[in-house]
């Protein structure tokens, strides 16, 4: 595999001092540092200049750290940067920090990295080259985001902020628009920009100046004050080395075949990676099925390896934590780590890691002890033991202990998703009913599920990755009514911008909102915007949208609506994989029984947390529906020439989408919920805003359907979810098909 392009970019003026060891260690880990320098009068130039990966830009004008920030960002797109590091000429990376770097971006995949920028540990040393502070604050445990990666984003869109304050004197350390998360790594940076009193003086005076809110609030009182300052001595410090708990084994111990381990692996994995091998009769197994299969083993225990030589095709001896693997990206069909991950230190490191060689559609099977065991339950509550054991649910070599969740938590947290679950039950623990009462440990109200899961002595699990959807075979239409609420649909369309990657349109029909909000529509970029003078009804402006509609799909979607990261592409998705499909609508808060969850959120994060663990544990799951809401519909363009438009003696709305789907259903296609797609919705908004009486408009729009489709008077509206088999027909195109105009 090729080695990412590693560039440092660097704004600087007057750092003679530094620069040196500074461009020293940056050399070490970055294959280009780029350098603007803001006007040095000192000997910065000359010593820049003798680096041969240093590109270097001299101006002379305006302090504006913003500018120059974004000026380096693009300066290292356009020479093709996989990472980008930012450092300043008075910071020098510790020694080591370069290998340390490289394998924590070798842990990653490229194709879905997770974590998109690292959080470096900065010091500030203080009035001696060899000391820094330490005392707890700001300078005790201070964290920077200073190296992200272009893996995964949209390049050309990244753009660098302010901070907040300090106009633009300060800027972020990454893009505002950067897409993933961060977490922190083993790496230090020496910052010298504090270590003399003169220094941080004219440094305070220069802020006070240029900043004076910020100053007046005591912002940059930190660069004089030494109250409370503690002191710590500086030491290199080499690559430390991590272990897993390492205890000697019983032969025995590494022969087991674990054919239910076997029964999870595809019959159509060709190449298999076995971490945790011992003496390879899993993988012999594996092979036995067909001997075509190439199957390479991971093993810490070197006799063990040594016998598994014998049955596999590969065998590597060492410890997982801290291997790095010379396989390409997507190599094996299967992965495979049975009882390995409770040996382990770092888990959810080991599997982001491992995930990278992962073929696109392969598998990870994993098996762990399960500690929701009834048996170990019982020991503990009546007797206050935890046994470890030499081998078995506690091995005294486990570091690690699992729950079912908490093992789905762990995978989703890595985007991988659960698709099987198995267990092996504990011939210790005897049947256990919905209520168990053994001594002082009382268990009520248990399901079936539970049940099981306290009757396994194993767990067993079957994940697939979650890797970005392709984009929609197609231009998508995205058309939004609207009348009134401005602030939703500001909301909207902000979420829209925010997490459509796709190609698309925006329609917004309006419905005969106030001037100042017609105002702010018509000046927005890349909105198709058309206006009513008045309130022309839900289902009248959906036929006006998808009449102008030029996609190869249309979705309608209200503006009192979120959406998710990948909502467009799953939704897509599900219609592309089911040619008898033509309407698809997501999981929500607000809507009918089949896409409803039960759920409350008090900020947009935790929706958008919650989408993100719906996505992974839903991965690309759907199911058919009897009828959709109409606050977010993804359609086939083709739907408009089989069925038309939304019917609008249905104002000003309600029941428009019953009777659309009814009409979708009749004419043979189906409807699909994609449980993978979370959007939320807060819900009758118009009605609210427009002073409509929300139970009154049900009510009649409830008769006009009742009347359109010939039901009883005394017909139950909670039955109307499976009218399309309760309807005799025959019904014709004729009979379904509504015009738009």
């Amino acid at each position: 595999m090729s080695e990412p392009n590693i560039i440092c970019t660097m704004r600087i003026k007057n750092e003679e001092r530094w620069i040196e060891q500074c461009l020293r260690e940056a050399s070490k880990l970055c294959d280009l540092i780029l350098i603007i320098d803001d006007g040095s009068v000192d000997r910065t130039p000359e010593i820049c200049r003798s680096f041969s990966k240093v590109r270097y830009r001299y101006y002379q004008r305006q302090v504006d750290e913003v500018r120059d920030r974004r000026e380096l960002l693009q300066w290292a797109l356009e020479n093709g940067a996989d990472w980008i590091l930012q450092l300043d000429g008075d910071e020098v990376l510790e020694e080591g920090a370069a290998e340390t770097v490289r394998q924590e971006i070798a842990r990653l995949d490229p194709r879905d990295p997770v974590y998109t920028f690292f959080y470096l540990h900065i010091l500030y040393f203080w009035n001696d080259p060899q000391t820094y502070r330490c005392e707890e604050g700001i300078y005790g445990d201070f964290w920077m985001r200073r190296l992200f990666t272009t893996w995964g984003q949209e390049k050309e869109k990244l753009v660098i902020g302010a901070t907040g304050h300090g106009h633009n004197l300060h800027a972020n350390g990454v893009p505002i628009n950067l897409r993933g998360k961060g977490r922190k790594i083993d790496v230090r940076v020496l910052h010298y920009g504090y270590l003399d009193p003169e220094m941080r003086q004219s440094k305070y005076e220069f802020y006070q100046k240029h900043d004076p809110e910020a100053a007046a609030r005591g912002y940059y009182d930190h660069l004089t004050s030494e109250a409370g300052m503690s002191l710590a001595k500086w030491s290199d410090r080499g690559q430390e080395q991590r272990h897993s708990g390492l205890f000697l084994k019983p032969n025995r111990y590494y022969r087991a075949a674990r054919p239910e381990v076997a029964n999870l692996v595809p019959p159509e994995a060709k190449r298999i990676l076995d971490i945790g091998c011992g003496q390879g009769y899993l993988g012999a197994v594996l092979k036995e099925q067909q001997p075509q299969r190439e199957v390479v083993g991971i093993e810490l225990d070197q006799m063990a390896a040594a016998a598994a030589r014998e049955k596999l095709d590969q065998v590597l001896v060492g410890n997982i934590e801290q291997m790095m693997l010379d396989f390409p990206t997507g190599y094996f069909d299967c992965v495979i780590m049975a009882d390995v991950l409770q040996h382990l230190v770092n888990p959810w490191d080991t599997l982001l890691y491992i995930k990278k060689f992962m073929a696109p559609d392969g598998c990870l099977v994993l098996s762990v002890p399960n500690v929701k065991n009834f048996h170990l339950l019982y020991q503990l509550v009546n007797d206050g033991t935890w046994h470890y054991q030499e081998a078995g649910k506690l091995d005294r070599a486990h570091l690690r202990f699992f729950t079912l969740r908490e093992l789905q938590e762990m995978l989703s947290s890595l985007n991988l998703s659960t698709s099987e679950v198995y267990s092996v039950r504990d011939p210790e623990v005897p049947d256990l009913a919905s209520t168990v009462e053994s001594g002082k440990l009382v268990l009520k109200d248990l399901s079936p599920a539970d049940i099981t899961e306290l009757q396994a002595v194993q767990l067993l699990v079957r994940a697939r990755l979650c890797l970005p959807l392709s984009k929609p075979k197609g231009p998508v239409s995205i058309v939004i009514p609207s009348c009134n609420q401005l602030e939703l649909t500001k909301l909207c369309l902000a979420s829209i911008e925010r997490y459509t990657t796709e190609d698309y349109e925006i329609i917004i029909v309006d419905n005969g909102s106030d001037q100042a909000t017609i105002e702010y529509l018509a000046a927005q970029e890349n909105v198709h915007l058309i206006c009513n003078g008045k309130n022309l009804g839900f289902a009248a402006a959906c036929n006006q949208g998808m009449t102008v509609a030029k996609g190869k799909y249309i979705c309608l979607l209200n503006n009192d609506t979120i959406v998710t990261p990948g909502w467009l592409s799953h939704l897509a998705y599900h219609l592309e994989q089911n040619p008898q499909a033509l309407v698809v609508g997501p999981m929500s808060n607000y809507a009918s029984r089949a896409q409803t969850l039960p759920v409350a959120f008090r900020s947009i994060p935790e929706i958008e947390n919650f989408a993100a663990q719906n996505r992974i544990n839903n991965w690309l799951k759907s199911s058919q529906a009897q009828t959709l809401s109409g606050f977010c519909l993804l359609l086939k363009e083709e739907v408009k020439g089989i069925i038309g438009g939304f019917d609008t003696r249905f104002w000003p709305g309600n029941f428009e989408d019953n009777d659309y789907c009814l009409r979708i259903k009749l004419s043979g296609h189906q409807l699909l919920v994609a449980h993978d797609v979370y959007i939320h919705h807060i819900g009758s908004r118009t009605f609210v805003g427009e002073s409509f009486d929300y139970q009154v408009t049900m009510q009649q729009n409830w008769q006009r359907f009742r009347e359109k489709w010939g039901l009883p008077e005394n017909y139950d509206p909670r039955e109307r979810d499976n009218l399309a088999e309760q309807l005799t027909g025959p019904y014709h195109r004729e009979d379904l098909f509504i015009p738009l105009t």
